[in-house]
């Protein structure tokens, strides 16, 4: 059952050039992920942290990262505050944030 746990979980949100799936912070296993929706052009946008092992999560307003760009497979009317959803396409949303993190790597 997912878990709430804001004050561990988000550590993952730190932004480093750190390839996903990431060390959970609360559970200590690789399977730690992120997605961020951007709304429009704002920098602030939603972000999902969570672990798929230990199913701990958070969801919240943030900045989202300079490299992040939205994932049309995943539209703002699929989200919602749970992870279940995005869990389910972990393998997708980790390459996804691999390859932007990779261009971001080549600007720099």
């Amino acid at each position: 059952m997912w878990s709430d746990e804001k004050d561990t979980i988000v550590k993952l949100l730190e932004d480093s050039h750190e390839k996903y799936p990431r060390i959970c912070p609360c559970c200590g296993k690789k399977t730690g992920h992120v997605f961020f929706y951007k709304h429009d052009e704002n920098k602030y946008g939603s972000a999902w942290a969570w672990c798929s092992t230990c199913q701990e999560y958070s969801h919240s307003r943030f900045e989202t990262p300079t490299w992040w760009r939205n994932n049309a497979s995943f539209p703002l009317e699929i989200l919602h505050g749970c992870p279940d959803t995005l869990d389910e396409s972990c393998d997708e949303i980790d390459n996804w944030a691999n390859i932007l993190l990779d261009e971001d790597n080549k600007i720099q």
